[in-house]
């Protein structure tokens, strides 16, 4: 005699298969505001010479930097809260709480070496900040790959934080799809030949790298105001190119 097994339910959520497309744009536009201002405020302290104005009072350069880097870190921590309240309580029962935060915190972070990156090559505060939201958003709309693409040329285009996010975004989506989610156990679960462990290293990797590029562009790109290095300074070869103007 055959026995039908007996299965639970199937539930289909049309709003689960739509995941896919929204939470990346939705990550995505959250923070071209905070890149908007941010880029704007630096790179006006350039024109106001109010990090030569402090050098002359003897704060350090790492000191400055610190200083946006924390201001930063708090409001982004506000953010990723907020969006992990909406998201968890909302929108994503499977995935676990700290994987759906950490890709939110750690995607507005890397934001910061992208915005590092891009003020380091302006002197005029709205013209960098129309750029760098810009090239913020056209990175979105470009770097994208398939669905079935290698890994190493996934891992090429995660240097972006966009690509990086929408990578990561995409394995999320699926296993919340079917029913699984990602927690902290499953992080090197893969999904289209990505997984959230390569996707948390590449924000942590391009947030290392842009942050560096930033700081070593802004002392070799000439500006009209204060020292500007050798292009080989980090290896402590060369002097300064400039001396200070007076403006």
């Amino acid at each position: 005699m055959t026995v039908p097994f007996k299965l639970a339910p199937m539930v289909k959520d049309p709003f689960l298969a739509l995941v896919y497309f929204i939470l990346p744009t939705f990550l995505m536009l959250m923070f071209i505001p905070m890149i908007y201002r941010l880029t704007y405020r630096i790179v006006r302290e350039k024109e106001l010479r109010t990090k030569e104005l402090m050098a002359e009072m003897g704060m350090q350069t790492s000191a400055y930097w610190l200083s946006w880097a924390t201001y930063y870190l708090a409001v982004n921590i506000i953010m990723s809260t907020s969006a992990w309240v909406v998201l968890y309580f909302g929108c994503l029962s499977f995935t676990g709480p700290v994987v759906l935060f950490l890709i939110v915190f750690l995607f507005g972070q890397s934001i910061f070496g992208f915005i590092m990156l891009m003020q380091s090559f302006f002197t005029e505060a709205r013209t960098a900040a129309v750029t760098t939201t810009i090239v913020y958003f056209g990175s979105a709309l470009t770097l994208q790959l398939g669905a079935q693409a290698p890994t190493w040329q996934r891992m090429l285009l995660s240097l972006s934080p966009c690509a990086c996010m929408q990578n990561t975004v995409s394995v999320i989506a699926g296993f919340e799809g079917n029913g699984v989610g990602v927690t902290m156990a499953s992080l090197s679960s893969g999904y289209r030949n990505w997984n959230c462990a390569l996707g948390f290293s590449m924000f942590t990797i391009s947030f290392i790298v842009m942050n560096l590029l930033g700081v070593y562009f802004d002392n070799i790109v000439p500006r009209k105001y204060g020292k500007t290095r050798n292009c080989c300074y980090c290896f402590g070869c060369g002097s300064n190119s400039a001396k200070p103007k007076k403006g």
